[in-house]
């Protein structure tokens, strides 16, 4: 099943998630984040039935670590959108992300809307 690189086949993941539970699967997604395989990843986690915070955490927080912070953002508003409620890890991934586009963007125009968005998501200022 693994490759020369310890990777597996997409084909594989998919026979995997329907032989495996949620744990085994967070680690394939994790592993293949932390490789920087995302494209491989986010067909992995949309294979996931009904994704949990965690598998969306992971997804969030490496999108920021690679450097693809546009998708962080996307993956932190679409997990909003689907009704899952965001954890404090969550929310940190995402403002660091929106810290990062900052710098790649006018941080005018972009980081305090999407700081807006998720204050009105429901961050709890403590």
């Amino acid at each position: 099943m693994l490759d020369h690189r310890g990777r597996l086949s997409f084909e594989d993941f998919i026979y995997l998630i329907h032989k495996s539970d949620i744990f085994v699967v967070n680690f394939l997604l994790d592993f293949h984040c932390k490789s920087a395989d995302m494209v491989v990843s986010h067909k992995l986690f949309d294979t996931i039935a009904v994704p949990n915070v965690v598998p969306w955490n992971i997804m969030i927080s490496r999108y920021r670590h690679n450097s693809v912070f546009e998708n962080s953002w996307e993956m932190f508003f679409r997990m909003h959108l689907v009704g899952i409620d965001p954890s404090e890890f969550s929310y940190g991934s995402v403002l660091s992300a929106c810290v990062a586009l900052q710098d790649h963007f006018d941080p005018i125009v972009i980081s305090p809307l999407r700081y807006i968005v998720i204050l009105e998501i429901g961050v709890e200022l403590q």
